[in-house]
């Protein structure tokens, strides 16, 4: 296996085993007091809905990504980018 796929099958395990505790955890809390504790909050990726990774927040929202739909989107943004960059002809 390269390392790439290394890498990105090391973080598909992570990201389904923060959402695997999160379940665990929720289900724990159901029958508690809701004032007891803060609950806790999983990220959900803004393309697919799946389990994400937090990009921060935009107006006031979180944003989030899961991997795969980030490893989509890589190449539109370098595309942006390039295009961004290069000069404005006048006319």
């Amino acid at each position: 296996m390269d390392k790439q796929r290394a890498v990105y099958r090391i973080g598909l395990e992570l990201v389904k085993t923060m959402g695997e505790t999160y379940r665990e955890v929720y289900s724990r809390r159901v029958g508690k007091d809701k004032g007891s504790e803060e609950p806790v909050k999983i990220p959900r990726c803004m393309f697919c809905g799946g389990v994400g990774i937090d990009l921060g927040k935009v107006r006031g929202r979180d944003i989030a990504a899961c991997p795969d739909c980030a490893r989509k989107l890589l190449p539109l943004l370098r595309e942006l980018v390039k295009a961004a960059g290069r000069p404005r002809r006048s006319k």
